[in-house]
């Protein structure tokens, strides 16, 4: 097992290439701080770890949706092992609004995690951004749309035909991360929609391929308008126009 905090890890990168995929044994890295990681330093956020990790053979890459989630993975790959797994987590679970259910499945704790349910739109994220889109669901609500939230969880290798199937039955597929959008979660979906012909309206909300200055979660979201109350204007005038 090993821990790092994530914008390290990048200085790891031939290793995690050649002594961790290439040779495929059982290795569990939990990398914390995904994301805005708060005011140490531009350097500091982890925003780019969705564009190179996904590059690794072998690395399977996983984002829970909250601490329970968390620990469930964490405790099964151990009982489990099988293999290099990665294990990605933000600054903190600080809040816990994703209704509560139970991660006590192969498929509930390694698959997608549908978090709400809704009709007209969906809204695709990872583990840092749940709580945000959780918020931006409910502000939805005041535009007289009904959202549904999904976790993807496991980034890689990802289930192409589940979110594909999932994504045609609804007109309009939006996503969120804290990720720089070359190579983030916004390419994975655009993929997916391409090669499996998928017929919806699609968008994605991410970072700019920038450094980005040091502030708190809070403070960085509204700066790049991956805030709820943002979030919920852009995509109100994206269904409503």
């Amino acid at each position: 097992v090993i821990f790092y905090q994530s914008t390290f890890l990048q200085r790891a990168f031939d290793q995690l290439i050649h002594d961790i995929g290439f040779s495929n044994n059982n290795i569990l890295i939990l990398s914390v701080r995904s994301g805005f990681s708060g005011y140490d330093n531009p350097t500091h956020h982890g925003i780019y770890d969705i564009s190179y990790l996904r590059s690794i053979p072998n690395l399977e890459i996983y984002y829970p949706s909250n601490g329970d989630h968390l620990f469930s993975i964490v405790d099964h790959i151990l009982k489990n092992p099988s293999g290099p797994k990665l294990v990605l987590m933000p600054y903190g679970f600080d809040e816990k609004l994703i209704p509560s259910k139970e991660y006590d499945t192969e498929e509930s704790i390694y698959g997608i995690d549908e978090i709400l349910e809704g009709n007209d739109c969906l809204i695709l994220c990872l583990g840092n951004k749940v709580n945000d889109c959780i918020k931006t669901s409910q502000k939805l609500q005041d535009y007289n749309i009904s959202a549904s939230v999904i976790n993807l969880n496991k980034l890689n290798p990802i289930d192409d035909v589940a979110l594909s199937n999932i994504m045609s039955k609804y007109q309009y597929v939006f996503s969120v991360e804290e990720n720089i959008s070359s190579g983030g979660l916004n390419e994975i979906i655009s993929k997916i929609i391409v090669e499996n012909n998928v017929n919806t309206k699609y968008t994605y909300y991410s970072l700019p391929n920038e450094f980005i200055q040091g502030g708190s979660h809070e403070e960085l979201s509204k700066k790049y308008n991956l805030d709820a109350n943002s979030l919920a204007k852009k995509i109100s005038s994206k269904i409503n126009t």
